[in-house]
């Protein structure tokens, strides 16, 4: 296969992955089929609180983008424009801006957020464009290099990127993927030790925080009185227990964040 035909084939792989990923989410937003996958998310309070924490100490008056927005079921566009920031948002789904837009309506910020359809791998601004990114359980859908390539791109020197990210190394999370491959997309990929030193590759800071490895224990519980306590006490340990190279290693959520962008090349 000569050079040309090896780029063409290439672009068609790429074009195809992002088509799967665009029908997949369309049809889960639409449908609501990742339901089922919500329990897991009853314990997540401290590693969301962290992320947001990080986004919203200083936000105002800053150029922020959503990066993967999906329905904005986290709320965090909504926040950060409240808090005076300029707020962008993307996505690759149709039926998520549509949502999005709709919830936006409904709280009265629909003038406050820049909702567009678009492609995360191949976006449509400028160099050096965003002060702040942010995503919540996106990067894991995306091919690693593109999508770094364009968040070190459309970053500003002095600005940061801030994600939270579900991790491939968690045993009881691993198990309930390979129970239900149903609710997930055929080209999403946790993210693995050598995607986060990837990261280092596009970013002269990456700094990682590891949640949740034993709090996925109160799960079971969480419609019984039961709940409350057994999370409260499992939680706490997580926090000793994610001081430790080893036990931290297996966390379920990891929060990110990259900072002095490297590399500002368009992906090809």
């Amino acid at each position: 296969m000569d050079a040309r035909n090896k780029t063409i084939s290439r672009k068609s792989l790429v074009e195809d992955r992002v088509q799967r990923e665009k029908t997949f989410h369309n049809k889960i937003y639409s449908e609501g089929t990742r339901k089922p996958a919500d329990k897991y998310y009853t314990i997540v309070k401290s590693s969301r609180n962290h992320h947001l924490n990080i986004l919203t100490a200083d936000c105002r008056g800053k150029r922020v983008l959503e990066y993967g927005c999906g329905c904005c079921v986290t709320g965090i566009p909504y926040m950060l424009a409240r808090k005076g920031a300029e707020v962008h948002a993307i996505d690759i789904s149709e039926e998520a801006i549509t949502r999005a837009k709709e919830k936006a309506l409904a709280l009265g910020l629909s003038g406050a957020i820049t909702f567009r359809v678009m492609d995360a791998e191949r976006m449509e601004y400028e160099g050096a464009f965003f002060d702040l990114i942010t995503g919540t359980s996106i990067l894991h859908h995306l091919n690693q290099p593109r999508a770094l390539l364009e968040l070190a791109r459309v970053l500003k020197a002095s600005g940061k990127a801030v994600f939270l990210e579900p991790s491939a190394a968690n045993p009881m999370i691993n198990l309930y993927r390979r129970l239900t491959p149903h609710l997930r997309s055929a080209d999403e990929q946790p993210l693995r030790r050598q995607d986060i030193a990837l990261m280092a590759d596009y970013f002269d800071t990456v700094k990682v925080h590891h949640f949740h490895l034993l709090a996925l224990l109160a799960v079971p519980f969480r419609q019984t009185p039961l709940f409350g306590p057994v999370f409260a006490v499992l939680n706490t340990i997580d926090g000793l227990l994610m001081k430790l190279p080893v036990t931290k290693s297996l966390a379920w959520m990891l929060v990110i964040e990259m900072s002095e962008p490297k590399q500002r090349p368009a992906a090809g």
